[in-house]
């Protein structure tokens, strides 16, 4: 049961930080590596939430 918070709480904080990253992003930022981090933190969350997923159906 504390795994299952651990990923939920991990994956929150990746989300918010793709919101700061696109945002950084959108609003013209000097760096070009916003928006990869953006879609990193998204894809990296997604797979901690199937990997929760997969661990409550067994």
């Amino acid at each position: 049961m504390k795994k299952d918070t651990i990923l939920i709480v991990a994956a929150v904080v990746l989300l918010v930080a793709c919101v700061v990253f696109l945002t950084l992003s959108m609003t013209g930022g000097e760096s070009r590596a916003h928006l990869p981090l953006s879609l990193a933190c998204v894809a990296t969350a997604n797979a901690l939430i199937y990997v929760r997923n997969r661990r409550r159906k067994k």
